[in-house]
């Protein structure tokens, strides 16, 4: 996880230099898969988290992805907060 805010910000710029639909883009949305809850239990992972969900949210498979992810955990995230 993102625990120095160099690289929070160095995750963010490359978000955000991935163009959106390529295969960067999908594959860095794989590669979070089972680890979407415990970045949003990390204050600093919750910003590349944010940055990552506006980045895709035009694109519905990939955002059903990582809404698959957070299914049953809601609970879990409101106690952590």
């Amino acid at each position: 996880y993102c625990k120095d805010a160099d690289l929070v910000q160095y995750c963010i710029k490359l978000i955000t230099l991935c163009e959106d639909g390529t295969e960067k883009m999908i594959k860095l949305v794989v590669s979070l898969d089972k680890q979407v809850v415990g970045l949003c239990k990390d204050s600093n992972a919750t910003r590349v988290l944010q940055r990552l969900i506006e980045k895709v949210a035009r694109q519905k498979s990939l955002i059903q992805r990582l809404a698959h992810q957070l299914k049953g955990s809601v609970s879990s995230l409101v106690m952590c907060s």
